[in-house]
């Protein structure tokens, strides 16, 4: 099998594990509520904004293109890939997340 194909099929089998998790007609709501909503487990705690309230300006934005410098962990990775898997839950998005370090790459 093709790593092409394989990554098609390993992305269906994705996507049909959240209709079974996540039915069809489950309303549409802001990515922040519906992270609440989810058994998140994140340093192994269930997903707060709860000391972590600089987060909420972050998932409120819905731009589509969203560029953050940062110093530090902020937790930011986490919204990222939270983000791609709302996406393609409820806007049919199949993409992927980068993540590089700022300056020359060799």
């Amino acid at each position: 099998m093709s790593s092409d194909l394989k990554k098609q099929t390993l992305y269906e089998q994705l996507f049909n594990s959240l209709d079974q998790q996540f039915p069809v007609d489950e309303e549409v709501r802001p990515l922040s509520e519906w992270c609440l909503s989810l058994p998140v487990v994140l340093d192994g705690r269930s997903f707060t904004f709860e000391h972590h309230e600089y987060l909420r300006d972050p998932y409120l934005d819905t731009h589509a293109d969203q560029t953050f410098m940062k110093a530090a962990q902020l937790g930011l990775t986490s919204l990222a890939m939270l983000r791609v898997v709302y996406n393609a839950r409820f806007r049919g998005f199949r993409g992927s997340c980068t993540c590089s370090p700022p300056g020359p790459t060799s």
